[in-house]
C-alpha cells in the first residue's frame, strides 16, 4: 500500500513538470502542441491500463509489474529523446 501511495503521488508531482516541459519546443504553437501531447497520452494510457487491468488476478501483482514495465519503457523514451 505504501509502495502504491508513493508511485501515485510521484506521478501526480511529475505530471505537471512533464507537461511543461514538453510545452517548451512548440513555442508558439504550444496549444496545438499541447493538445498532441494530451492526446497522445490519452491514447497511451488507454491502450496501457486496458492491457494492465485485463491481467487482473486478484493480487496487485498484475498492477506493480506493469508500473515496473511502464517506468522501464518510460526511461528508454527519455534516453532516446535525450540523444
Amino acid at each position: 500500500m505504501a509502495y502504491l501511495f508513493a508511485t501515485f503521488f510521484a506521478t501526480g508531482i511529475l505530471f505537471g513538470n512533464l507537461n511543461a516541459l514538453a510545452m517548451d519546443s512548440p513555442g508558439k504553437i504550444a496549444g496545438i502542441g499541447s493538445g498532441v501531447a494530451g492526446s497522445l497520452s490519452t491514447f497511451i494510457a488507454l491502450m496501457t491500463g486496458t492491457a494492465i487491468g485485463q491481467s487482473d488476478n486478484g493480487t496487485v501483482l498484475p498492477l506493480t509489474a506493469g508500473f515496473f514495465m511502464l517506468s522501464i519503457a518510460s526511461l528508454a523514451t527519455m534516453r532516446w529523446a535525450e540523444k
